[in-house]
């Protein structure tokens, strides 16, 4: 489920530079059974934190015989089915969040709640095409207060098998709260 298709690039990238140290700990947390909840990838505009956020997701959604075992990091195969639903921004199991036009067509400034609470129904679902639940919230730092109140309830009570992934700018622009989960 996605409530805008803005932003497509992250979504298609089956590259990344520089994020092998990052790809490592996400890759060893899985291998482990570890998977937090939530994670925060934070950094400058353009390094590529939403690109490894779709990466993960992928890597998490993707069927076992979507991987290629010779390629490192979070790789899945450009030509799988879960690589090209989630480029399309229709796999069933992911649920995207950034910034949404309003009535007029303008892009808004903000995430507002209304946004926050299409979440209800999609974490309430039960998985349709994997065992996992994922949600990319990119440009968690335009969160409003009421908006990123309501999504720490959901962090808070995540249901088993699913991961939030906040991607940020400016990470001091999240509450305490938020960044401590």
């Amino acid at each position: 489920m996605v409530i805008s298709m803005l932003n497509y690039s992250c979504r298609d990238q089956s590259e990344l530079i520089g994020h092998a140290e990052a790809e490592k700990e996400l890759i060893h947390s899985w291998n482990n059974g570890n998977i937090p909840n939530a994670w925060i990838f934070s950094g400058p505009k353009g390094i590529g934190k939403a690109t490894l956020g779709y990466r993960l997701a992928r890597f998490i959604l993707a069927k076992e015989n979507e991987y290629i075992s010779n390629q490192e990091g979070l790789w899945v195969d450009p030509n799988s089915s879960t690589f090209k639903r989630i480029s399309a921004g229709t796999h069933s199991d992911l649920f995207t969040l950034e910034l949404t036009e309003n009535e007029q067509g303008i892009l808004r400034n903000e995430i507002v709640i209304n946004d926050v609470r299409r979440l209800n129904r999609f974490l309430s679902l039960t998985s349709g095409e994997s065992s996992w639940k994922i949600v990319i919230i990119d440009g968690a730092d335009f969160l409003n207060s009421s908006a990123e109140n309501a999504l720490l309830k959901h962090i808070e009570e995540t249901p088993y098998k699913s991961v939030f992934i906040l991607v940020t700018h400016s990470l001091d622009k999240l509450l305490p709260t938020t960044r401590s989960r």
